[in-house]
């Protein structure tokens, strides 16, 4: 082979890499989505056109299984708003139900070739009344089971159908759809559950004896009185500090907790995300030895359910850790930098954090029994507003830690 053809073929898989990669992370922000949402239907209603737009299918229908486990029901089925729901029962007389009952998942070329589903497998049929009735002709199809990863309980399925660019779907978009099943998993479980208390990586506060039961409810209804985050009351008014918050989460996700360490080496370049895609992600990669990544993640429950990791370092192990919310926005500043002065590092609440954190660490070097908190003092007349750009008015309280 000439070096010419070497560096063509070279090219080429760096385009394909790039490609690979901004899918993987368009994949992300979708399944990000999902996490957040507090309802599962509307978040798939408002996110179906994204998700078609992702994979390049002109329709998408989403299945959830019946009470009984004996049919699949739609709930989601862009394309078809003007149809009533309908459910498949679970056996091989559909493509949708065959992937039901077997948990298994198909790149289908053409759904009418029935050469092609025999090859595939010999019971495989596809159901053509919905094609009947609504006169759209299904081609290719991606269809996959949404599984319980706890169980293997059937929950859904998930079909993606006609490729906009004609042809079969790549086996690109068949990764990206079993990828997407994992997440409807997890989200299909937490929000399908009747009369379950959703149990909070706050809760293990209490069974490890740093909160009491009251205390953690008046601080939810604090943060949620002046739109904190809970973090936040927790530390700054209830004397929480990180490492019990720490704690608390490396209990609720049976993960280890990593704290910030201002010593860390940063990781290497190819390990080093963009700055946006940490921050909106949740997650970074910290260290790499002997081909294991450490990742510290907020919500590693969430990760570990997508695979993102797996899937932008395919040849690596992971071992996954939690942070605070605070503590891993001074890991991203240490890594990445401070961001422009203009809008933080001189606002109010940049320096208030910040002389929080120098009254913090002094005190934790020197006398460890007590706690500081700095806060804006209140306003003494109208002029104290006007001035704000010549100075700040603070309260610094120190109190002795409750034993």
């Amino acid at each position: 082979m000439s070096t010419t053809d070497a560096t063509w073929e070279e090219r080429q898989a760096l385009k394909r890499a790039e490609r690979r990669l901004a899918f993987l992370q368009r994949l992300q922000e979708v399944t990000h989505g999902v996490h957040a949402s507090d309802n599962l239907d509307d978040i798939m209603v408002d996110m179906s056109r994204d998700i078609c737009a992702l994979f390049g299918c002109d329709r998408l229908t989403l299945y959830a299984a019946t009470l009984g486990r004996t049919g699949i029901k739609s709930r989601i089925k862009t394309g078809m708003d003007s149809f009533k729901d309908f459910e498949l029962p679970i056996t091989e007389t559909s493509i949708a139900g065959y992937v039901a009952l077997h948990k298994r998942s198909f790149n289908i070329k053409d759904v009418y070739d029935a050469d092609e589903l025999q090859s595939l497998t010999p019971n495989l049929r596809f159901l053509d009344k919905v094609d009947q009735r609504t006169g759209f002709r299904s081609r290719e199809m991606v269809v996959a089971p949404i599984v319980n990863p706890r169980n293997g309980e059937l929950l859904g399925v998930l079909q993606l159908i006609n490729n906009r660019l004609g042809g079969p779907f790549s086996e690109l978009i068949k990764e990206g759809a079993l990828e997407l099943c994992k997440t409807l998993a997890v989200a299909f479980e937490r929000h399908m559950k009747d009369n379950v208390t959703v149990v909070t990586r706050f809760d293990p506060l209490v069974a490890l004896g740093h909160l009491a039961p009251p205390e953690l409810e008046l601080a939810k209804r604090s943060a949620r009185r002046k739109q904190q985050n809970l973090e936040d009351v927790l530390v700054d008014d209830f004397q929480v500090t990180l490492e019990q918050l720490g704690a608390s989460y490396a209990k609720f996700f049976d993960v280890p907790y990593e704290s910030f360490r201002i010593d860390r080496d940063k990781p290497a370049g190819r390990y080093t995300l963009k700055r946006q895609f940490v921050e909106h992600n949740g997650w970074l990669v910290l260290a790499e030895d002997a081909g294991t990544l450490t990742v510290v993640a907020l919500y590693p429950d969430r990760l570990r359910a997508t695979r993102a990791v797996e899937n932008l370092f395919p040849d690596h192990d992971v071992e996954l850790r939690v942070t605070t919310r605070r503590e891993f926005l001074r890991m991203v500043e240490h890594i990445y930098g401070k961001v422009g002065t203009s809008r933080t590092a001189q606002s109010p609440e940049a320096l208030m954090e910040r002389m929080q954190r120098i009254v913090s660490e002094a005190l934790a070097m020197e006398a460890p029994e007590w706690h500081a908190l700095v806060r804006a003092a209140p306003a003494q007349s109208e002029d104290d507003d006007r001035t704000a750009g010549r100075g700040m008015r603070v309260n610094l309280e120190i109190k002795l830690k409750a034993s």
